[in-house]
């Protein structure tokens, strides 16, 4: 389901969708309704994923518990996220099957993964941009 926000305030606008499909919104602004609360309750179910935007705050840079080489890495915070990639000594990152060598940032959007070889352990961190 794909929904083209424009100005929503107090809920008005997006109504109660109760079935598990992902909906997508895209451009746009949410704005508080009096309460400062966007959705309150959350009149949506399922997955959620947000595209540019305002009035979603960044999520910000957590760090990623990176397991044995090869890592898979997914992107299953519905948001669009920057990758960075430290220390450690990796010899090849791979990205929706194409090898990219050993860059060191990347961006994933929702659904993507990465898949980090390495013969020490990096550190990883994931920048959420809401």
């Amino acid at each position: 389901m794909l929904l083209n926000c424009g100005l929503y305030r107090n809920n008005i606008s997006i109504k109660t969708v109760s079935d598990s499909s992902t909906k997508y919104f895209i451009g746009g602004q949410f704005l508080p309704n009096t309460a400062g609360v966007n959705f309150s309750p959350n009149p949506l179910s399922g997955t959620i994923q947000l595209f540019d935007v305002q009035g979603v705050n960044p999520i910000g840079v957590s760090s990623i518990t990176v397991g044995a080489s090869p890592f898979t890495y997914t992107n299953n915070d519905g948001v669009r996220e920057g990758l960075y990639i430290t220390g450690g000594t990796v010899t090849g990152i791979t990205k929706n099957g194409v090898a990219l060598g050993v860059l060191t940032t990347l961006l994933l959007e929702p659904g993507e993964q990465v898949i980090v070889s390495y013969t020490s352990i990096p550190n990883m961190f994931k920048d959420r941009k809401g």
